[in-house]
């Protein structure tokens, strides 16, 4: 297997030292979508929103439904998006705060797009806000199917504990911490993109560019008029796209997941969005 990857990094090096000029013009077509479109769209809302979980001593404990007791960490997860709240889980988990097999669910169920992305990118997109509600309501919904497959294992009551840094050391680290995510997002976006317009034209080739890095495939998408438009674009968001897989799992060092069960449940979830959006389009 190392042999393969070292045969196959060494093609694209010499594919992207031949195509010189075309790897740094997909290259900074990738920046310009992370630069003017993501950083501005992410960075303060989710900044805001860690201080925000950091301060607030909410439980949300209820009685227990798909054997979750308390729901503020499924509140976080659609707040901060893939793969902020990875991250934060991460953190979460090295503080002792959840179980790693805590942390793998919700991992593994909670992993959808932010609600500023939704709400602020892809509503701008479309200048319709009915068309972003729509897209979250159908995350929702695969969500709670996902909860539901894999309510063996409990998520219990959070332990709020009582913050002893300052409000200015809080921002520092959650700054540094969103603008490496953000970092990492951008890199993997530059990677993703040069590699893919270094593959050959095939029959399999635009269906690439939408699974391969799901931003750059929304974006192409909502240039295109089809009756499919939403629910692909649903199921790009289910999916999250290779490079997102990537970002994600490059952000977790103590919590060990499996590739082939992530992938499993990210295909879950395209499906389940996909569905939706669909139905609901027939429906109104």
């Amino acid at each position: 297997m190392k042999y393969l990857l070292s045969l196959l990094l060494g093609i694209i090096i010499i594919l992207s030292l031949l195509h010189g000029t075309n790897t740094i013009n997909i290259s900074k077509q990738a920046l310009t979508i992370w630069m003017e479109v993501l950083i501005p769209s992410l960075f303060f809302p989710t900044v805001m929103l860690r201080l925000f979980m950091e301060y607030l001593p909410l439980q949300l404990n209820t009685k227990p439904i798909f054997n979750i007791y308390s729901y503020r960490y499924i509140l976080l997860g659609f707040l901060l998006g893939y793969p902020n709240f990875a991250i934060y889980v991460e953190d979460e988990c090295e503080k002792g705060r959840i179980s790693p097999s805590e942390a793998t669910r919700l991992i593994y169920c909670v992993s959808s797009c932010s609600l500023p992305f939704v709400f602020i990118t892809i509503s701008s997109l479309f200048q319709n806000i009915k068309i972003g509600l729509l897209l979250f309501i159908s995350c929702l919904f695969s969500t709670i199917v996902l909860l539901g497959i894999t309510k063996k294992q409990p998520i219990y009551p959070y332990h709020h504990h009582k913050t002893t840094n300052t409000f200015m050391k809080l921002c520092k680290e959650h700054m540094v911490k969103v603008g490496m995510s953000l970092f990492f997002i951008g890199g993997y976006i530059i990677i993703c993109q040069v590699i893919f317009h270094l593959l050959p034209n095939t029959v399999i080739t635009p269906f690439l560019a939408y699974i391969l890095e799901f931003s750059s495939g929304i974006f192409n998408l909502t240039t295109q008029t089809s009756a499919y438009q939403l629910p692909c674009i649903a199921a790009i968001l289910g999916f999250g796209g290779f490079c997102l897989h990537l970002q994600t799992l490059s952000s977790l060092d103590k919590i060990k997941i499996r590739y082939t069960s992530y992938l499993a449940y990210r295909i879950l979830q395209a499906i389940l969005m996909f569905l939706f959006v669909l139905f609901a389009q027939f429906i109104f």
